[in-house]
């Protein structure tokens, strides 16, 4: 699975679940072994829609879209 599929993935189930905390454990379940806990928890940390709470725990943050100005 590549980064772009796992962090596409990632946040479908993110968005889904954006009343709610998730674990990494969590999150690693929902790629099924198609990507290592590692590689989960680094997309995590990198994506701008990602929150952590802790090393283990994370939430949704929407993203904020930008005015245009003129």
């Amino acid at each position: 699975m590549s980064e772009l599929q796992l962090a596409t993935t990632l946040k479908e189930y993110f968005e889904a679940n954006s009343h709610r905390l998730i674990t990494l454990a969590e999150a690693a379940k929902q790629v099924a072994g198609r990507a290592k806990r590692s590689e989960v928890a680094a997309v995590l940390q990198k994506a701008s829609w990602c929150q952590m709470v802790d090393g283990s725990i994370f939430y949704y943050v929407p993203e904020r879209k930008t005015a245009k100005k003129g």
